[in-house]
């Protein structure tokens, strides 16, 4: 994981398995008298989020991870494909 705001501040942690991607997109339904299909009011689907479940191994690895994570930024996570 890295923050791309503060190249410097990265870690390598373990991770369980990758997240199950979800993008979602805000719409809404209208039904319309006299008519057999309905109407679909649709947004622009937004970016993926998902539940990365990572560890670490010692007591400096997870201090290192609540700092990158403390500041609230969006991280950057790179993995081998």
């Amino acid at each position: 994981l890295t923050d791309p705001a503060r190249p410097g501040v990265g870690l390598r942690v373990l991770v369980k398995q990758a997240p199950e991607w979800k993008a979602a997109i805000e719409q809404t339904v209208y039904r319309v008298r006299q008519r057999s299909t309905p109407n679909v009011l649709a947004d622009v689907r937004q970016s993926r989020e998902g539940d990365l479940v990572c560890w670490t191994e010692t007591d400096q690895q997870r201090d290192a991870l609540r700092f990158l994570l403390s500041t609230g930024n969006v991280l950057l996570w790179r993995s081998a494909p």
